[in-house]
């Protein structure tokens, strides 16, 4: 199983944009950090600032069964030619934050469980909803607690990335209707317990007005699900989470034990394994790939004897999580989503 090659494939396939976290600008003569950025629906990008240092680089892929997921990677992108790797992305690229991975861009239809900050109790009322914008970067775990004032940053020579992009939140218009571009500065604590966070923004009717929603990304399957797709759990999983969402934009690979064995859903497809451990990466057969929505089944699963296992909750499971597929990362690359059936 070519771990590197298969992460290598996941990083440069997947949607992405372009982020500033970590980079720098002055503001009066002063440094200044991003820690976020925000995509709009024409795809630009704004960027949000700090005045106090906060470092966003980090490995994304923790890797698994003891392997360097960064080294697999390197190795891999070597044996490349340098036409296979012109303009590719690499790991760093992702770990440094320069490129951040978004599953669902703006204009994706959502079905999202509201629940309005008023008190009100219960699990909410689900709303058909378009994601508007996708807010990701780090905040400091007392961000929530702290008093903040925002200022402009002014731009020039020095802060060019700024030119002719959208501002955050109170985003204003020239006269003739265009949005003016501008940058925020959030000045405050000195906390430095770092949370990576993506958010989505919505749009939703209140009753009242048409309002400002914003969903925790990582809340997928509990707070929102994408629209049109199969949201009823196959038997045998309705209190489980199968799809779970990281802070970067994938889906943690899906692992079911039954028994002795071991069923792992990925972005290329699915595969077996016998036992609690896995000491040779050998063991872990390839038992079926993605055809579309569907797992298309080698001979794999006859051979080692789970055809019942299959038919009892993997085939469902498949179906149930197509849709999604793109996104859930390569087994290997990170720990996986385990569930014990």
């Amino acid at each position: 199983m070519a771990i590197g090659e298969k992460t290598y494939r996941f990083i440069n396939n997947v949607s992405k944009s372009c982020s500033y976290l970590g980079r720098t600008s002055e503001s009066y003569g002063e440094t200044i950090y991003c820690v976020a950025d925000e995509m709009y629906l024409d795809g630009s990008v704004a960027k949000i600032y700090k005045t106090k240092k906060i470092d966003v680089n980090k490995q994304v892929f923790e890797g698994d069964f003891g392997i360097n997921v960064s080294e697999a990677v390197d190795n891999y992108r070597a044996g490349l030619s340098d036409a296979d790797r012109k303009d590719d992305i690499t790991l760093e690229d992702i770990n440094n934050r320069r490129y951040q991975i978004i599953p669902f861009r703006p204009n994706t239809k959502l079905e999202v469980r509201v629940n309005w900050d008023d008190g009100s109790k219960g699990r909410g009322k689900v709303e058909k909803t378009e994601v508007s914008a996708i807010r990701w970067g780090v905040r400091l775990g007392d961000d929530n607690k702290t008093p903040k004032r925002r200022r402009k940053v002014a731009s020039d020579e020095n802060n060019s990335e700024s030119l002719n992009e959208e501002s955050t939140e109170e985003v204003k218009k020239h006269k003739r209707g265009r949005k003016k571009a501008e940058v925020k500065v959030e000045e405050g604590t000195e906390n430095t317990n770092v949370i990576e966070y993506q958010e989505l923004v919505t749009r939703i009717e209140d009753g009242k007005t048409n309002k400002k929603y914003r969903v925790n990304i990582e809340e997928y399957g509990k707070t929102y699900n994408l629209a049109d797709v199969i949201l009823a759990k196959p038997r045998g999983f309705a209190r489980h989470t199968i799809l779970e969402m990281t802070p970067y934009g994938f889906f943690k690979p899906i692992a079911v034990k039954v028994a002795d064995t071991t069923f792992v859903i990925d972005c290329d497809g699915l595969y077996v394994y016998k036992g609690d451990e896995v000491t040779d990466l050998r063991d872990i057969h390839l038992a079926g790939e993605w055809n579309g929505l569907y797992i298309k089944i080698n001979k794999e699963i006859s051979e080692l004897k789970v055809d019942s296992y299959y038919k009892k909750y993997i085939n469902d499971l498949c179906l149930y999580v197509g849709t999604c597929k793109d996104y859930i990362a390569p087994l290997g690359s990170t720990k996986c989503n385990l569930i014990n059936l």
